[in-house]
């Protein structure tokens, strides 16, 4: 575990987006204070730290992009440095206190990207920094450079508030980021890009597709069907299965880590209407084949290996608590096999 809150401000980088100050430098005493000091400081003096060499890569040498997740609190990050030309992919998640590099991370503040950007987030709780963030990109696109004032401040506000946010400051850093996972909520629209980011000149993602283009939802689907209300178990069927099925029912939890896509949210819609007429013919005492009638339903998922047709499949089982098999078909699987397993 590493304390963001003491390396923010090791180092003495020169962040010339703010005219040469550099990571450490002391304001004026008493002045460009956060509001979310909240009496718990111990100096009256804001101070210059890692935050600023996130603006520093942003504003001046456009070696930053990153991406935020619609229905999680995580934010990917693609940085690059020139002293190595290495593409670094960074992911936080707020619910684990997690930063995960793929492969390596970056030296120094750097390896606090993907949390500095979190604050941008629409769930995270910092409206201090996301109001200061604003005032000092309006300022650097309109004269080229951000105020010594505007930048003391961004500075005290993310430092503060993200102290009331962690508490103790402690902040896992990995390296074991899966780049599959980044991709898979890229094509499907989960991640989506910062609009706080709007105007500056962004580096293409390089690891990942771009994210697709706000659609407008589509009624069919998902204008009653709440992802929440799915992963807290609102569809789960009422039913006691015996025990050689419940081991193969899969928990709610499977949903936390899913990536709802518009053919989950159909196929809950259409599953749900056929199970509550089954439901009603169980309830009058029928069971079996006379209880399922015509309301047995058929799904065929195409498409390229990895894109998530199996993921799918056990997503609709946890979220109407199904059993589910799975059987790999070629040539010479046996009947009973599909029988006995499907």
């Amino acid at each position: 575990m590493t304390n963001v809150l003491n390396e923010l401000h090791i180092g003495t980088r020169e962040i010339t987006v703010i005219g040469g100050l550099r990571v450490g430098t002391m304001g004026p005493s008493q002045q460009y204070l956060s509001n979310a000091r909240r009496g718990n400081a111990n100096n009256d003096e804001a101070k210059i730290n890692g935050s600023a060499a996130l603006l520093q890569r942003l504003f001046a040498e456009c070696k930053v992009n990153a991406l935020y997740s619609s229905e999680n609190p995580h934010v990917y990050v693609e940085y690059k440095r020139e002293k190595n030309n290495y593409q670094y992919c960074g992911l936080y998640d707020d619910k684990s206190k997690t930063i995960s590099w793929k492969d390596q991370k970056p030296p120094s503040h750097e390896q606090f990207f993907p949390l500095l950007m979190f604050a941008l987030h629409p769930l995270a709780p910092f409206p201090e920094v996301k109001q200061s963030f604003a005032a000092a990109k309006q300022e650097y696109l309109s004269l080229n450079r951000v105020s010594d004032a505007n930048a003391f401040k961004l500075c005290d506000n993310f430092y503060f508030e993200l102290k009331n946010h962690l508490g103790t400051g402690q902040v896992k850093v990995t390296e074991d980021m899966s780049i599959a996972s980044i991709k898979q909520a890229c094509r499907t629209g989960q991640m989506k890009h910062f609009p706080e980011l709007d105007g500056l000149a962004l580096p293409p993602l390089a690891e990942v597709p771009e994210p697709p283009l706000e659609q407008p939802q589509n009624s069919s689907h998902n204008s009653k069907i709440k992802y929440s209300d799915c992963k807290n178990g609102r569809y789960k069927i009422d039913y006691f299965w015996n025990c050689d099925d419940e081991p193969f029912i899969p928990g709610l939890d499977f949903l936390d880590g899913f990536v709802p896509v518009p053919a989950y949210y159909n196929m809950v819609t259409l599953i749900q209407s056929q199970l509550g007429e089954v439901k009603e013919r169980m309830d009058k005492g029928e069971i079996g084949l006379e209880a399922i009638g015509n309301n047995y339903v058929n799904a065929i998922f195409t498409g390229k290996p990895g894109t998530g047709k199996t993921t799918i499949a056990y997503a609709l089982a946890a979220t109407f608590g199904l059993p589910i098999r799975t059987v790999s078909l070629s040539k010479n699987t046996e009947e009973d096999t599909c029988a006995t397993r499907s």
